[in-house]
């Protein structure tokens, strides 16, 4: 988030080449330059952490279980696929070589362009969804995965 105000709310994939592609010395740079701001993001999820297992412990008291889904597509735009662009279809720069849609059928006779990353045709979707699973797992025991259309059916 930190790199991102910098860059006025602006998609990664538009930022500087540099931290675009995550060039060492940008990212240093940045780490310093912004010190302060990545401080203040790191303390906000601290306490939203605290926050969580404070109402997640109320709720738990109380015989509420909480669940949560796991993320199966992953917005173009987040931290998670700059930070991680070898988990995605992307082409030397960054930039999607293909996202993510559905073919045609009752509900859409042109089909759907969802606009979220691509997952790499090698990584199966069990893979990616351990992947994701372990940093959301430990706030959401249960986790619950959705069927979607685009993975293959067996």
């Amino acid at each position: 988030m930190a790199v991102k105000d910098r860059f006025d709310g602006v998609e990664w994939t538009k930022w500087a080449e540099d931290i675009r592609l995550r060039w060492a010395n940008a990212m240093d740079y940045y780490r310093r330059e912004l010190y302060y701001d990545i401080e203040f993001q790191q303390y906000m999820q601290y306490q939203f952490y605290l926050q969580w297992n404070q109402l997640k412990t109320y709720a738990n008291e109380r015989g509420i279980q909480l669940v949560g889904d796991i993320p199966i597509y992953v917005a173009m735009d987040s931290a998670d696929t700059w930070a991680h662009p070898e988990l995605f279809q992307l082409d030397a720069d960054n930039l999607p070589l293909a996202v993510a849609g559905c073919p045609p059928d009752g509900f859409s006779a042109d089909g759907q362009l969802w606009g979220k990353s691509a997952v790499p045709l090698g990584l199966s979707p069990g893979n990616r969804i351990s992947v994701v699973g372990l940093k959301t797992g430990p706030l959401f025991p249960p986790l619950r995965c959705r069927a979607h259309r685009p993975f293959p059916r067996i």
